[in-house]
């Protein structure tokens, strides 16, 4: 220590202290001083991205020496003790991040157990500890040594949040008298309560507090949660008893715990007042809180209902453990029983395990037992999935049922002194060959770039930057790299990555702002500003900003969405210029209600178990269900009294449903459906059927292969007649590649249409290349599509080759990657024969291509010979405001008096909207293209009187209209209790009369004498529509229709490829390739024969 050492010993406050040692060549030790050394920062050097992680760590008061009570230390001849027991600073600020990266700051006060610390040998010394706050002081006890007292978590200078944490101690368990010494005590310690002080941006703090009450052993007995502390409706006081065994010394198993919604000042009211009881048995015992003897919880119990304040329990669950306390059987609540078998049974590890389920289907998993990793998984039908691990225990390769090679493998590169990385093969379609994913990880262990493999043999890179503070301060949508996948990080420069994502945090590590860029230049931003209990949040230009408030728990209780403008704070600003939905929560932390802006309120209500019983809705009314103890839902009760009835197998898995509306019956007349399983592979579904006004619709699988895909389907349709679904019914069969894609689909034959096979080509990262016909049909639907470096499809080619060929080009915005043009021409026409694009966002700059708003379509048809325009713009919570169709590339927002700028060639338009505060369409005006307003047609929508708890707020009971179509937009409308609508009265199909199913499903819709009839699949989609006159069969990609006076009947075949159909065939003649728009709607239809084109355009 130099010339610089205490003056006194035991009022040290230096980083000099003294100590005795015994130097060489001396008999007896001397007192010195010796340095303390502390560390000041500590920074972590990545040498892969020269990336620096900086902490620093800055001590605040004085460092403490406590006197030296170990026993050990001698005293004769030599009294060694002293002020040498290090007890660390009362303060230390910690922060991580060098400017300008964010440079975070939290302080921590500690207890250092300095309260009767020695002074002299007869006078100690009296310490208590004060908060930040001011707080009444805490004692600082030896046994409180090392604990955090407070918290505080800055922004800046501004504090985010303050915990202070006082501790509890127990009377003294243990006494030791020592010569010399005073008495040694021992302590049980813990927390006494929790207080977090949050600054609020209206200069308030808002107080949470959680106290605890413990036992003589220190447990946990009572914790009063109350939440915040300015209201006594979200408090929660929670109690616990324990099972204990003072012979085996178990004292940590708990019997009961029981939540309750008041504070444990305050005595419950049951049941308003009860939010859990849990009991747990141990060890094979009936009774509560019987002494375990090894401590294995073999029965749980829950309360599910009260009489006054008596619960009634059902039990959860009950197990039977073997010797070293694994279940060997677990029975739920229905009472169905899992069987596990463990091989072998004692004396080693598991080399296999057999789970046997209440059907006693047997699953059974294969381990390594001296690892006791999983090496192969077979479940109940026999498919096998297993794995394989290096010699570190990492993940090497797994195996799928039916597929010879590995569909995954993995290899790891841990270097001290190079990248690290971890390579993923992936199997390719045909089982030959893997494409490889590589990830590149820093010299801390983090991804810092990814390379995936692209068909064309270069790569997709991603790479993610980190500041100084650790945190993700860059990330990169994919970008092409001509080169193949490598070792070597690319990270390419800013203006060479069409999309990245740059992150701005503040002080706390919470997000500032989330800024885009397109090849290094910002586009867009979101910015997030934070107020204790808010955050703000205001998206790109034409996007809604929100302001989002959280309560004392956590849960938002507002969501407020600005009209225009964002207030620093939400408190105060204007009711006009937002609009508010508020949420609550019962005491369980489940949603309980949310009231819109209009002040409308759905609310939802819960047992005892958490399940969902009643449901509020202000429009379908007050809808209950019903559940199992297993959690299974076993009835639904809509507002109409109309009642569905559920079962399920041993397995839990649905059976059967059934309408008990007027009956609790459950019988083959009152059926609404019928799930079938295992009768090809056991656990596998075999077949759904639903039952509808005399219709029977199955829709069954045909068989599973050795790769666990279904073979087949087959469909069955009864009440209809054999004209339409032969009593066979039709089956649709199914081929897979080596690694299991489908690559062949064969259609039955069916209303003058052959049986075809339909047959998909990929490469080996799984693209379909080609959709082609044969057997049946041979046609090129897709003789060969094209993607992009990133997968997207960019060119579909319709036909083989020669001269009658059509293609479609698309194109991506290399930033969002929205469809930006589809581009189609055919090998007859020359030019192009449709180019439609799509804007998102305007160069104006109101709306950003940020918020994802299309608002603007371009239509070229026929070689620029027609340019259809269409327009749109937003309201502030993006509900379109005004759509119309344009000469002048939507430069000027039309008006009335200004609109001169409407129009088009092809089916020219102009329309706007309002809406209320529930978000309800208010206005619809049907505009003059001409700007004649006289001409306008104005339909006004009208609803209930808002709020309404009883009169469907948001229920449309009528249109009334001005102008030249006004009887046709003039209606009124009607509901049920349910919100269904069941008529409509007036308007431009006339009077209608709708019904609806005991599940909410369309039944049929009259309009005068005409009746429109639905039947629908098990799962709730439509199959079968009758209209007069015709009756049409939905089946996959087939629909087939019956003429009812002729008895013939007609079918259409659907072709798709991504998920887009592109291609339709009729049994009248020929086929036509369709051409898909951003939405999946066909814009265009081209003969397959004459290539001649068809517009398809919708007006509604």
């Amino acid at each position: 220590c130099g010339s610089s050492t205490p003056s006194d010993d035991s009022q040290n406050t230096m980083l000099c202290y003294p100590g005795y040692w015994t130097p060489t060549g001396q008999a007896q030790p001397i007192k010195d001083y010796f340095n303390k050394y502390i560390v000041n920062s500590v920074s972590e050097y990545d040498p892969t991205t020269q990336d620096t992680i900086q902490t620093t760590y800055t001590p605040g008061g004085s460092p403490a020496w406590h006197y030296d009570d170990n026993p050990l230390v001698p005293t004769t001849p030599t009294n060694e003790r002293t002020w040498d027991q290090w007890r660390g600073f009362g303060q230390m600020t910690v922060s991580t991040g060098t400017a300008p990266d964010p440079v975070t700051k939290g302080v921590y006060r500690y207890l250092r157990g300095m309260d009767g610390d020695y002074l002299t040998s007869s006078t100690t010394r009296s310490v208590s500890v004060t908060d930040s706050r001011g707080d009444p002081p805490v004692k600082d006890y030896n046994q409180y040594y090392g604990m955090t007292y407070e918290t505080q978590v800055f922004n800046g200078t501004s504090v985010v949040t303050d915990t202070v944490t006082d501790p509890w101690t127990s009377a003294p368990t243990a006494t030791h008298a020592l010569t010399g010494l005073p008495t040694l005590y021992a302590f049980l310690t813990g927390t006494a309560d929790t207080k977090v002080y949050t600054p609020l941006a209206n200069g308030s703090t808002r107080e949470s507090e959680t106290d605890y009450t413990h036992d003589a052993y220190g447990r946990i007995t009572k914790t009063n949660d109350q939440g915040d502390v300015s209201t006594t409706a979200d408090d929660l006081c929670t109690t616990a008893s324990y099972a204990d065994s003072s012979t085996a010394w178990i004292l940590d198993k708990p019997a009961e715990t029981k939540t309750v919604s008041v504070n444990c000042s305050t005595t419950p009211a049951y049941p308003a007042n009860a939010v859990s009881d849990t009991l747990i048995f141990y060890d094979g015992s009936a009774t509560l809180g019987t002494a375990p003897t090894v401590g294995d919880a073999t029965m749980t119990q829950q309360a599910v209902s009260y009489t006054g304040s008596t619960p009634t329990y059902a039990t959860m669950s009950k197990a039977s453990v073997d010797e070293y306390g694994r279940a060997t059987a677990s029975t739920d609540p229905d009472n169905r029983t899992t069987h596990t078998i463990y091989t072998p049974a004692t004396g080693a590890q598991p080399t296999s395990i057999a789970v046997y389920d209440p059907l006693n289907h047997k699953t059974t998993t294969t381990f390594d037992p001296l690892r006791d990793l999983p090496l192969a998984k077979s479940d109940p039908a026999g498919y096998v999935t297993s794995e394989q691990y290096d010699s570190l225990g990492r993940m090497a390769a797994v195996f799928k049922p039916g597929i010879t090679p590995a569909v995954l493998k993995y290899t790891y590169t841990i270097s001290n002194t190079a990248v690290s990385f971890v390579d993923t093969y992936a199997l390719g379609s045909d089982a030959s060959g893997y494409h490889v994913t590589e990830t590149l990880y820093d010299a801390m262990l983090r991804a810092f770039e990814t390379q995936t493999q692209t068909p064309d043999n270069s790569r997709n890179i991603t790479d993610t930057y980190y500041n100084s503070d650790g945190w993700v301060s860059e990330s990169t949508a994919p970008y092409n790299n001509s080169a193949a996948v490598s070792t070597t990080p690319v990270q390419a420069q800013a203006g060479q990555v069409p999309s990245a994502t740059g992150y701005n945090y503040d002080g706390d590590g919470r997000k500032s702002a989330v800024i885009a860029y397109a090849n290094g230049a910002e586009t867009w931003r979101t910015t997030y500003t934070y107020g204790g209990n808010f955050t703000t949040t205001i998206p790109p230009a034409g996007a809604t900003a929100t302001t989002s408030v959280i309560d004392a728990r956590g849960r938002q209780s507002d969501l407020i969405q600005y009209h225009a403008g964002v207030p620093t704070d939400y408190v105060g600003d204007p009711p006009s210029d937002y609009s508010d939905t508020t949420y609550t929560y019962d005491p369980a932390g489940k949603p309980a209600t949310e009231t819109d802006a209009a002040g409308n309120q759905w609310s939802w209500t819960y047992n005892l178990l958490g399940q969902k019983t009643d449901t509020h809705d202000p429009d379908a009314g007050h809808s209950v269900s019903t559940y199992d103890n297993a959690g299974q839902l076993i009835t639904t009760t809509d507002a109409r009294g109309k009642q569905t009835t559920n079962t399920y197998d041993l397995d839990g898995r649905a059976t059967a449903s059934y309408d008990t509306t007027l009956t609790q019956t459950l019988s083959s007349s009152n059926q609404l459906s019928k799930y079938v399983y295992d009768s090809f592979a056991v656990g596998y579904p075999t077949s759904t059927t639903s039952y509808s006004n005399g219709d029977t619709y199955t829709s069954a699988v045909t068989g599973y292969n050795a790769l666990a895909k279904p073979m087949g389907s087959k469909v069955t349709l009864t009440g209809e007649g054999t004209n339409l679904v032969p009593s066979t019914g039709y089956t649709t069969t199914f081929g897979y590649t080596l690694a299991g894609l489908l690559d062949t689909e064969t259609d039955p034959a069916s209303g003058g249409l052959n049986s075809e096979n339909i047959n998909y080509a990929h490469d080996l990262f799984g693209e379909t290349l080609s959709v082609q016909g044969s057997g049946g049909y041979n046609a090129n639907y897709i003789a060969a599509a094209g993607y992009s470096e990133y997968g997207q499809p960019v060119r579909y080619m319709y036909g083989g080759a020669g001269t009658d060929t059509a293609t479609v080009d698309m194109t991506y915005d290399p930033q969002i990657q929205a469809l930006t043009e589809v581009k189609t021409s055919d090998s007859t026409y020359n030019g192009t024969l449709d180019d439609l694009k799509y804007t998102f966002g305007n160069a104006a700059g109101s709306v950003s291509k940020g918020s994802g708003l299309l608002t603007e379509a371009v239509d070229t048809q026929n070689a620029a010979s027609t340019v259809d325009t269409q327009c749109f713009t937003y309201d502030y919570a993006t509900r379109l405001q005004q759509a119309w169709s344009a000469t002048d590339q939507c430069a000027a927002i039309p008006a009335p008096g200004n609109s001169g700028t409407v129009g088009g060639p092809l089916a020219p338009y102009w329309q706007s909207w309002t809406y209320d505060a529930a978000g309800d369409r208010r206005t619809q005006a049907d505009h003059d293209t001409a700007g004649n307003t006289a001409n306008d047609t104005t339909t006004t929508y009208n609803y209930p009187t808002q709020p309404s708890a009883t009169d469907q707020p948001h229920t449309l009971t009528g249109t009334t209209a001005s102008g030249p179509n006004a009887a046709a937009n003039t209606a009124t409308y009607g509901y049920d209790t349910a919100g269904n609508t069941t008529s409509i009265t007036g308007g431009a199909l006339g009077n209608q009369s709708l019904a609806w199913t005991t599940q909410g499903k369309l039944q049929s819709d009259t309009t005068g004498a005409n009746t429109t009839s639905y039947v629908y699949d098990a799962t709730g989609n439509t199959v079968v529509r009758r209209d007069p006159g015709t009756t049409v069969f939905y089946m996959g990609d087939e629909q087939l229709t019956l003429n009812t006076a002729t008895g013939t009947v007609s079918a259409v075949r659907y072709y798709s490829i991504n998920g887009a159909t592109i291609a339709v065939r009729n049994s009248t003649g020929g086929y036509s390739y369709l051409i898909p728009d951003r939405q999946g709607t066909d814009q265009l239809a081209i003969n397959a024969t004459t290539l001649a084109p068809t517009c398809l355009l919708y007006t509604s």
